[in-house]
């Protein structure tokens, strides 16, 4: 059976790196573009799909996909930019850590991009 020593220093070490990731993560969401936030915010706060976003930006769904899919890569990769410095960690320690904190990932997001939400009047995107 583990330990309870075990088990607490799980707790703790969860609790440590999920304060540095939600910082790197607020980091690098403050980097991106505005159109990239509205992608994420919408998909992931509003639950569109690919369809309605290419309807909202009167684009094809499959462009909307890779607008998304470019924002959450530019998303990922910031994040571990900014972890890896803010922890000095070597990219294997990343991987570990990001376990560790996965479950929080979509919670997260949807918690900044809400709270963004909150601070302005967003607005559907204005065709091209």
């Amino acid at each position: 059976l583990p330990s309870l020593a075990d088990d607490a220093e799980l707790q703790y070490m969860k609790r440590i790196y999920r304060a540095a990731f939600k910082e790197a993560f607020k980091e690098s969401l403050a980097s991106l573009s505005s159109r990239e936030i509205n992608l994420l915010r919408y998909h992931f706060v509003d639950g569109l799909t690919t369809t309605q976003i290419g309807a909202l930006y009167r684009i094809h769904q499959t462009t909307a996909g890779r607008w998304l899919g470019k924002a959450q890569e530019s998303l990922l990769a910031q994040t571990k930019q900014a972890l890896i410095a803010r922890l000095k960690l070597k990219p294997a320690e990343y991987d570990t850590i990001i376990k560790l904190v996965a479950s929080q990932m979509d919670l997260t997001l949807r918690t900044f991009l809400g709270k963004a939400e909150q601070g302005e009047n967003r607005k559907p995107p204005q065709p091209a």
